[in-house]
């Protein structure tokens, strides 16, 4: 790196502390971990779509949240990890499903 390209660096790195962007952080995936060091909750981009997992404190996905191709869906799992509930905003309108340990019930 030439030294002009190293002050222009420094100068950029400057100009972005003091418009106050220095606490920025860019990364592919972040992960949050309690005291013990389970994995609580992620958020990266899977498969093309930036996404929201949070895990109990057995460290069980239990939400997520996504924006899809066709919108952004939100699903809940019980602690079986067993969808019990899904909202998805898709061009076509909201869709809602919801499930119990016997029956199943969607609108949209």
């Amino acid at each position: 790196m030439t030294t002009e390209e190293r002050l222009e660096k420094l100068e950029m790195e400057l100009a972005r502390v003091k418009e106050g962007r220095e606490n920025i952080v860019t990364a592919n995936a972040f992960s949050l971990v309690d005291k013990s060091g389970n994995r609580r909750a992620s958020l990266s981009v899977f498969t093309g779509a930036p996404t929201l997992n949070l895990a109990d404190e057995n460290g069980k996905l239990r939400a997520s949240l996504a924006v899809l191709k066709n919108g952004p869906s939100l699903d809940l799992f019980d602690e079986n990890h067993k969808a019990r509930a899904g909202l998805l905003v898709g061009k076509d309108g909201p869709a809602l499903t919801c499930s119990t340990r016997t029956a199943r019930a969607a609108l949209g």
